[in-house]
Parts: structure tokens; C-alpha cells; sequence
């Protein structure tokens, strides 16, 4: 069995986790991480016995060689970046964090290191490991509830948090889609930030796919507190899927089905590690997350623009920031 050394970008809290999951693979060393925050860095690698420690991405590639494997547990606008600079490095996969990026032109340029360099690039939306979200999905292929016309979710988050796990999990419930265009609304009446970045309060947003179903998002602090269920409405039943449980209501009354919750950060890895050794593609790859970024920034430049935004989208910048740019732009110019 080959054996792989790895590296952590980032040493906040879901970093543990991902550095679990390679331990856990049992041919998987942990050689090296980097966080601009020594008490980040310090604890992460004293917990986990990481020999090398460094202040910065530049520093972990300049004097560490033959990295095979990196997780990207950062804040989603230095995503790019890092995993291009992963990629030049030579690694042979990359698992970054959701949400993939801020923008198409981000999520295109890392897609292009990766090719270039043949990395295997995997975005971290582990619920697609789920064993209940998988068997939803297998019932909606297997015609269990006819065509689909509908799926719906909330949560209480923002759209590049959380809601890019909401996003992602429509889309692989159905198939993956292809997506003919999108409207969305949302609501930032307070300096709000994800990460760093601008985010808004409260959102929604309709995709229509080119299969003709229709996927319903709502995001942000007016959702119930109840979030991340699917309720997929097809022309001969329902589908209720959550990490616990998937309940199907057809002709025949309704049936539950259950499998035990599983994080999927231990699969994830798993499946990208077989991707390197000439596997099948990552179900979570570039993509993939390529994909349902589009649809988030579809959503904001709706909400930027208030306009209907046909796919495949053609703008490469981070639409929310420049509804930012605009709105102090503006506020300048009525002062002066």
C-alpha cells in the first residue's frame, strides 16, 4: 500500500478533523501545517504530533518536499491562492474546505493549476458521503417518486457558509443537474462578514435545472432553526431526506428508512486518495464544486443586479463584494 506524507493549511477547528481522517487511512503521515496564528498553530500541532510548524503556506512549501496530500482549512478568500500554490508544490491531492471560492475566475484558475500540475483537486462537501443523502438519492434515480418537480432546504446560515453545503446537496440528490438559470434576493442591512468576507443576513434563492425541477434555497437568521432537510416533491410522491433519516411518502403510505450518521471527513479522504491512485473521480471534485459556486454567485448577482441571471454564468468577479464596492461608492458620493 503506498504511503503519503500530508500537510495542514490552516489549524482552526474543522482542521482537526480533517487531520483525523488522514490518521485514520492507516498509510497517511502528518509532516507539516502552517497558520498565521502560533497559538492555532502550536496547539493543532502538539495534539496531533506535527513535526513541522510554520507561519505561512510559502514557508510549509519552501522547506518541506515530497508533500503529497494537503487539506486547505482556511478562510474561503485565501482558497485560491493556497491551492494553487499546493498544486505548484507538486502535490498530488488537494482537499479544500466549502465553500470552493469567492468567484468563478478564482475557482477557474484553480482548477487550471491542478490539471496542469495533475493534481486531484476535492471540495470538502462531505455530505455526499452520507449514507441517508445517498440513499435519497438512489430512490429519486430509481423513480421512487416519479419526476421531480421540486427540492427545498434552509438553514440558518449565509450563502458561502453553510449554504454552499445546501447548494451542493440539491444538486447531488437530483443527479447534478446542469442549471439553466437562477433569481435570488438578499438582505445585508448591517456591515455582516463570513470569514472576512461580506455576507449577507438573509437570502434566497430559485435555480431552475435543465431537467425542468425546480430547487427553493433560504438562508440566513429568519430560517427555522431545524435546517438542512431536503423535501423533494415529485409528480408521484415525497422525499424527506436529513443526515438521519429519509422518510418516502407515495401511493403506498409513507416508509422510513435509516442508516447510522456518518461525518464523511474519513470518506472523503478515503475516496480522494483512491482519485490519486488512478480511481474513479472524487464525487466531491473540482468539478463539482465548480458548479455549485456558479449557483451561489448566480444568486448574488441576481440580488445584485435584480435581474434573472442566465447559465452558464459570465461574470469572473466575487458579486457580493462588489455590491459592497457599490454601496460605499455610492454613499461617497452623495457626501461629496
Amino acid at each position: 500500500m503506498p504511503s503519503y506524507r500530508a500537510a495542514l493549511i490552516g489549524c482552526g477547528n474543522i482542521s482537526g478533523r480533517h487531520a483525523r481522517a488522514y490518521l485514520a487511512q492507516g498509510n497517511v503521515e502528518l509532516v507539516a501545517a502552517c497558520d498565521i496564528n502560533p497559538e492555532n498553530l502550536n496547539r493543532t500541532c502538539d495534539e496531533l504530533e506535527i513535526p513541522g510548524r510554520y507561519a505561512s503556506h510559502q514557508d510549509l512549501f519552501k522547506h518541506e518536499a515530497g508533500i503529497d496530500l494537503v487539506s486547505v482549512c482556511t478562510f474561503p478568500n485565501v482558497h485560491g491562492e493556497q491551492t494553487i500554490a499546493a498544486a505548484n508544490a507538486g502535490a498530488k491531492g488537494v482537499l479544500c474546505e466549502k465553500p470552493m471560492c469567492l468567484s468563478l475566475d478564482e475557482a477557474d484558475g484553480m482548477i487550471r493549476a491542478c490539471r496542469r500540475n495533475d493534481t486531484r483537486l476535492v471540495i470538502a462537501h462531505r455530505h455526499r458521503q452520507s449514507p441517508n443523502f445517498n440513499k435519497a438519492r438512489r430512490l429519486i434515480a430509481g423513480g421512487a417518486i416519479g419526476e421531480p418537480r421540486l427540492v427545498w432546504s434552509y438553514l440558518t446560515s449565509c450563502l458561502v457558509d453553510n449554504g454552499t453545503h445546501i447548494v451542493d446537496m440539491m444538486r447531488y440528490l437530483l443527479g447534478d443537474p446542469e442549471a439553466d438559470w437562477v433569481m435570488g434576493q438578499a438582505s445585508r442591512k448591517r456591515d455582516t462578514l463570513y470569514q472576512g468576507s461580506p455576507a449577507e443576513e438573509s437570502s434566497v434563492g430559485l435555480v431552475a435545472f435543465r431537467t425542468g425541477t425546480r430547487a427553493v434555497v433560504e438562508m440566513g437568521e429568519r430560517t427555522p432553526k431545524d435546517g438542512f432537510r431536503f423535501r423533494v416533491l415529485g409528480s408521484e410522491g415525497t422525499i424527506d431526506a436529513a443526515l438521519d433519516e429519509v422518510v418516502l411518502t407515495d401511493g403506498n403510505g409513507i416508509t422510513t428508512f435509516r442508516e447510522e450518521p456518518r461525518p464523511g471527513f474519513m470518506e472523503q479522504t478515503r475516496e480522494m486518495i483512491a482519485w490519486v491512485e488512478g480511481g474513479p473521480e472524487h464525487r466531491s471534485s473540482e468539478r463539482q464544486g465548480r458548479a455549485a459556486t456558479e449557483l451561489l454567485m448566480a444568486m448574488h448577482e441576481s440580488a445584485r443586479t435584480g435581474e434573472l441571471i442566465e447559465l452558464p454564468l459570465k461574470i469572473g468577479y466575487d458579486p457580493m463584494k462588489k455590491r459592497v464596492e457599490e454601496a460605499v461608492s455610492r454613499q461617497r458620493s452623495a457626501v461629496s
